[in-house]
């Protein structure tokens, strides 16, 4: 009797662990499940693109005329021409009938920054004068063209353009030199070609110096 009491606690004993050996691997799977089971991240937002500042154009600084004595200083002036020769700045010669043409009068009008210098000797017709100004890019087409129809020679200076014209006039010979740079112009008259050349090359010493920024 005794020994049947012990078999059948033994088959009791055994069918509960046959019951635990299910529940124990259902256990361990649902931890390895959880444990392999990808952690959910959260979604990521793009950030909108940077937008990159428009680039300005570069602004050229505005044109500035040297003075007159800075050009031709009158001691220098009086060595080219005669001894008694005087600065008249801005003198209303250039608004008399000069014989200047409607183009270039139209340039002056239109010009931001202008100087006007004429050497003369008093109560004497020996002078000779220069013109320096800015230049937008439609007058200096009208005075070329207008130049060129009165029969003046055009010719290249590295970039810039050089316009010369010879007139005979009943007080002798006239040359006019007209040097069109990047934005600017210098008209040189004289009754001598070599002093209007002289002129010109003075005045381009200053226009670089009052006007780092050009290259000519």
């Amino acid at each position: 009797m005794g020994k049947k009491k012990e078999l059948v606690r033994a088959a009791i004993a055994a069918a509960s662990a046959m019951l635990l050996i299910p529940t124990l691997a259902s256990c361990v799977q649902s931890e390895a499940e959880t444990a392999t089971e990808p952690s959910a991240t959260p979604s990521s937002i793009p950030s909108p693109p940077i937008e990159a500042t428009p680039s300005l154009p570069p602004v050229a600084a505005p044109f500035v005329t040297p003075d007159c004595e800075a050009m031709v200083p009158l001691d220098v002036a009086r060595g080219w021409f005669h001894p008694d020769i005087e600065l008249y700045r801005n003198s209303d010669y250039f608004e008399r009938n000069d014989g200047r043409m409607p183009e270039i009068l139209t340039a002056d009008a239109n010009a931001t920054s202008i100087e006007k210098c004429l050497w003369g000797i008093p109560g004497s017709d020996g002078m000779f004068w220069m013109t320096v100004a800015d230049i937008n890019a439609a007058d200096r087409a009208a005075v070329v063209a207008a130049l060129i129809e009165q029969g003046a020679v055009e010719s290249a200076v590295g970039e810039a353009v050089l316009v010369e014209v010879y007139r005979e006039t009943g007080l002798g010979d006239l040359f006019d030199k007209h040097y069109f740079g990047d934005g600017f112009w210098v008209q040189a008259r004289s009754n001598q070609d070599w002093l209007a050349t002289n002129l010109v090359d003075a005045a381009l010493e200053q226009v670089r110096l009052a006007n780092p920024t050009l290259t000519f």
